[in-house]
């Protein structure tokens, strides 16, 4: 006789719980001054602010990630590169974060980047990664990588950054999902 085994709601939600308070952990590497990162269910479908792991900063303010995000600002301390990766306009963190954090529409926002090439004040634009998994693999081995994702994706081999000392779940983070 076979036995099932059966899993309640609140045991799930433990386990869940359990396994995004290990990945946030381990998202914050010890002794680079940042405190490990817990990311609650509540919050898992906000969009977190994503570094690579070796990035030193822990947190960054709303104007400089605009700078980030617009151009403006294309290396990080340490003269290392911002290498922005996206996700493709129409995805839910892609939008939000051109909504929120730039303050214009996707087509706004390509065009900036072109005339930005065009200029010669960039080499490329954002890279724009067409799944999750390829984007988080992205992020994890490329030096200098940015990028948006929601809660729910965070592993190991990424740093969250706070966003004006706010991280996803926080009241008044900038990159939170409303339910509708």
């Amino acid at each position: 006789m076979r036995k099932i085994r059966m899993i309640t709601v609140g045991a799930m939600a433990r386990q869940f719980a359990a396994a995004l308070v290990f990945l946030a952990a381990v998202s914050c590497p010890a002794g680079d001054g940042c405190q490990p990162v817990v990311i609650s269910p509540a919050s898992a479908k906000d969009v977190a602010v994503v570094a690579n792991a070796a990035n030193p900063l822990c947190d960054i303010s709303a104007v400089e990630l605009r700078k980030m995000l617009a151009g403006e600002r294309r290396f990080w301390r340490g003269n290392v590169q911002i290498k922005l990766a996206l996700r493709q306009a129409g995805v839910h963190e892609h939008d939000l974060t051109i909504a929120a954090v730039v303050k214009t529409s996707n087509s706004d926002f390509d065009e900036l980047w072109r005339a930005r090439v065009f200029r010669g004040e960039a080499s490329e634009g954002p890279r724009v990664i067409t799944s999750d998994a390829a984007l988080l693999q992205y992020v994890t081995e490329t030096p200098g990588a940015l990028s948006f994702t929601p809660g729910r994706n965070l592993r190991s081999g990424l740093k969250v950054l706070k966003v004006d000392g706010k991280l996803p779940g926080d009241n008044g983070y900038l990159l939170k999902v409303t339910a509708k």
